[in-house]
């Protein structure tokens, strides 16, 4: 019985150097995933896109009252001054 003993407490000695390799292992994983993650939304300007694009649209509204692009409304007489159908009395 005396063996069982001295095996058991060996065999839990490895197992926290086990855990303790991989913790190691996932976190060094989850720190490279991401900066593979960071790096990709940095060259595809993923955050600059997110927020640019529907900014066009708000701007569109806000300028000319139409969800389209501030110029595309101007060119197409859709901004309220501009437009002759929408004015009584003139």
């Amino acid at each position: 019985m005396v063996k069982l003993k001295t095996k058991n407490k060996k065999n839990k000695k490895n197992e926290k150097g086990q855990m303790a390799i991989e913790a190691v292992l996932i976190t060094v994983l989850l720190l490279s995933l991401t900066i593979f993650a960071s790096r990709q939304m940095r060259s595809r300007n993923f955050i600059g896109r997110m927020i640019a694009e529907p900014w066009r649209q708000i701007s569109g509204m806000m300028s000319t009252g139409n969800w389209m692009d501030s110029q595309q409304a101007l060119d197409n007489n859709l901004h309220p001054h501009v437009n002759t159908l929408t004015r009584v009395g003139d």
